[in-house]
């Protein structure tokens, strides 16, 4: 498996430790659902590493994560909200099931 191709998410490695980038600093790195299959995809992909020992979370720019991307989020129905938080859950439950200790580098700003 190669390394998967994400527009919001960057992948670094420096000898046996991954570093995974939110790449949306214009937007403060805020969730949006590109971003969250895009980590989905690299945190899929850094299981099947056998070669990696650890992985930190950061991100680009002057916040770590504004926290749900309330502009993709404008005119959402309930339904369709609910949607996307089943979606986000998954991401969530994907860093906590990585087989690996997984960091948080949280610079600036990080909002729920």
């Amino acid at each position: 498996m190669t390394v998967p191709d994400t527009q919001t998410i960057d992948f670094e490695l420096d000898a046996d430790w991954a570093t995974l980038w939110l790449n949306r600093p214009d937007a403060r790195n805020a969730m949006s659902d590109e971003l969250v299959a895009d980590l989905r995809a690299q945190l899929a992909y850094i299981a099947t590493r056998t070669d990696i020992r650890g992985l930190t979370i950061r991100g680009r720019g002057d916040a770590f994560c504004a926290g749900g991307d309330l502009k993709e989020r404008n005119g959402m129905s309930n339904a369709d909200w609910q949607a996307q938080h089943l979606v986000y859950e998954r991401m969530v439950r994907a860093i906590i099931a990585c087989p690996l200790p997984v960091i948080g580098a949280i610079n600036g700003a990080a909002y729920g």
